[in-house]
């Protein structure tokens, strides 16, 4: 499902772009400074990791422009259980320009306590990235992978059980300026 605010939107193409079929335009719109657009599970409490193992793996590029001091935004892809605001429990990358240099950084989030590491891997605008949240069985270990290289391992406040039950989205979030924003 689609989810936005406040001048957001989604859109879908056929044609491919780079080899990659199927593309997912998210936009933040240009006229407010919390624009938010989502792709998402139906449910954001979908899946209970500690029962079975957990993949989610999409390509992603961050289009044309990148986040900035004056144009900021944050882009959020895997396990979440909440797409409008701080998550409590969680399994993903992030992306904005103030965090890490600029990098992908891997994030794990149980009961609003979270882990985080920097991938080293830089974000660059027109570039599209292979990343992958590999969840195992026992919910004891979370690994994340960009272009087929794992760049983190986390073991700690991994979400578990059905208290923290979590779905699955791209999210991406401007917090600052009216440039449009789109990935």
């Amino acid at each position: 499902s689609n989810s936005t605010a406040s001048g957001g939107s989604v859109s879908y193409t056929q044609n491919g772009d780079s080899d990659q079929v199927g593309i997912v335009v998210l936009s933040t719109g240009s006229t407010n400074a919390a624009g938010r657009a989502t792709i998402c599970s139906n449910q954001q409490d979908a899946f209970v990791f500690g029962t079975r193992a957990h993949r989610f793996e999409t390509n992603v590029t961050v289009g044309s422009t990148l986040s900035t001091a004056a144009e900021t935004y944050t882009y959020e892809i895997g396990f979440f259980d909440n797409l409008a605001g701080t998550v409590a429990n969680a399994a993903y990358f992030t992306y904005t320009h103030g965090t890490n240099a600029g990098n992908w950084t891997c994030v794990t989030v149980a009961n609003s306590t979270s882990t985080s590491t920097d991938s080293t891997i830089s974000v660059s605008v027109n570039t599209y990235y292979r990343l992958e949240v590999c969840v195992n069985a026992a919910a004891n270990s979370v690994e994340f992978w960009i272009n087929g290289v794992k760049r983190a391992t986390h073991t700690t406040n991994i979400p578990s059980g059905t208290g923290q039950r979590v779905g699955i989205a791209v999210n991406m979030r401007k917090s600052n300026g009216t440039g449009l924003r789109q990935a």
